[in-house]
């Protein structure tokens, strides 16, 4: 997303396991009626002061931190109605990956020079 820079960390890997608890639970919403409105109502606020602070940072990378949220999001939503889902979506993700590791060095070599 920034071709100017390096992004390192592990922070858009914790907002996919935020993202992945959020589908879990909107998933279940109708098992678990009053947590899930306790988790949703504790997970924005979490999730809305650390945007705020990401966007109030210069350094800190916040596409990582929506990237990590919407793929966990969709992810953890997925696999909690069916978990037969599993094996679909790591091959989605993988070839996501796949396709992400052809495109990035040759946009950010034309974005260089």
């Amino acid at each position: 997303m920034h071709p100017a820079t390096v992004g390192i960390g592990a922070s858009g890997a914790i907002f996919g396991v935020f993202g992945a608890l959020a589908g879990f639970f909107l998933a279940h919403r109708e098992r678990i009626g009053e947590h899930t409105k306790a988790f949703m109502k504790e997970f924005a606020i979490i999730i809305g002061i650390n945007l705020v602070i990401g966007f109030s940072i210069e350094s800190v990378d916040v596409s990582a931190h929506i990237g990590g949220l919407f793929i966990g999001f969709i992810g953890g939503y997925i696999l909690s109605k069916d978990p037969k889902w599993v094996w679909t979506y790591s091959v989605a993700m993988v070839f996501l990956i796949f396709i992400m590791m052809s495109y990035l060095p040759g946009y950010y070599a034309q974005k260089s020079f």
